[in-house]
């Protein structure tokens, strides 16, 4: 991997953020999806940079544990964490939910446990 000077650098920093400014969340809520978007429509310069979403949320802790089910469709839910403390935007506090990914489907579960329950509570994938 190339070495970047602090302009470079300092250049891809503000493209990113000007990526996010604009795509983000108007077109969608993925930076990869959104500077790539920035990238092909309006940069001149070709920049290499991708966020996985290991690079970006860390290991996912709960690959390997048995998720619930969908009881409309019987797909597996998708786990998501909420950031938005306890306030006006989150009334509930809820700190976590699990939703179906099926186009067809819209169920979702909210939930008040912190990520750590889901951890210590699913069970391993057999």
């Amino acid at each position: 991997m190339k070495k970047l000077t602090k302009e470079e650098f300092d250049q891809r920093v503000e493209a990113i953020a000007r990526a996010r400014k604009i795509f983000i969340p108007h077109l969608t809520k993925n930076i990869t999806t959104a500077f790539d978007i920035y990238r092909e429509l309006l940069a001149e310069q070709d920049y290499k940079a991708k966020l996985t979403k290991e690079r970006a949320n860390g290991y996912n802790v709960l690959s390997d544990k048995q998720r619930p089910v969908c009881p409309d469709c019987n797909r597996e839910l998708a786990f998501r964490i909420i950031c938005t403390p306890k306030g006006p935007q989150n009334i509930n506090g809820y700190q976590t939910y699990w939703t179906c990914e099926d186009d067809d489907c819209c169920y979702e579960e909210f939930s008040k446990n912190p990520l750590d329950y889901w951890v210590n509570t699913l069970p391993i994938k057999e």
